[in-house]
């Protein structure tokens, strides 16, 4: 059930580093407002869209770290 997903997203969270991003998709979960509304921050509705996802993450990130001057 969705009260099922949203909690165990809470409890992911808390044993999660901090800045990990919490992605869901696929059939179940239809639209990046539902994948939100369930306490993802990230949605991907299906295995290539997560791929492509996912880079737009790590680089994001990458991004913000040489920026702050911790990547060379």
């Amino acid at each position: 059930s969705c009260v099922f997903v949203s909690d165990l997203i809470v409890q992911l969270r808390d044993v999660m580093a901090v800045g990990t991003s919490v992605f869901l998709g696929g059939r179940a979960i239809t639209s990046e407002a539902a994948a939100r509304e369930l306490g993802a921050d990230e949605w991907a509705s299906d295995a290539r869209s997560f791929v492509a996802a996912l880079e737009l993450v790590a680089n994001s990130r990458n991004k913000a770290k040489r920026t702050q001057g911790f990547i060379s």
